[in-house]
């Protein structure tokens, strides 16, 4: 049995692979492609997405802590209105009136640095997306 097994698979590897169908090669690579530009496509979106996410957050927090005498105004009570909830305060220690120039001045240096980062991370997709596009079309 072990030297028909043998046998077997010395055939099978001196047999010619069948040929392929014509244009394979190249349907192939599109779908590669197709996928690959996707891939790229969504985790940019997702970058962006967070991105501009954790920027809003920092500018809701910082209103937040900067003035919190401000309150957006929202729809009043009426019909169809769901109750309102209330949730717990956390209590943070108050800044004496000198020290929110400061402050603020973190926040707005935080804030650069996040939209610096975004669009660094953008203009890096883009070139690397530039890069491969122009790889392609030489092979």
């Amino acid at each position: 049995m072990k030297m028909n097994d043998d046998a077997i698979r010395r055939a099978l590897r001196q047999a010619p692979p069948p040929p392929l169908p014509e244009g394979f090669t190249l349907r192939l690579m599109e779908r590669v492609r197709r996928k690959a530009r996707r891939r790229e496509r969504i985790e940019t979106t997702l970058l962006l997405a967070g991105g501009i996410t954790l920027f809003g957050a920092l500018i809701a927090a910082s209103l937040r802590r900067l003035a919190p005498e401000w309150h957006p105004e929202g729809p009043g009570p009426g019909p169809g209105s769901l109750p309102r909830i209330e949730l717990p305060v956390i209590s943070l220690p108050e800044l004496p009136a000198e020290g929110r120039p400061q402050l603020l001045g973190m926040v707005l240096i935080a804030a650069l640095f996040l939209a610096l980062h975004l669009l660094g991370l953008l203009i890096r997709r883009r070139i690397n997306t530039r890069t491969a596009a122009r790889n392609e079309d030489r092979t």
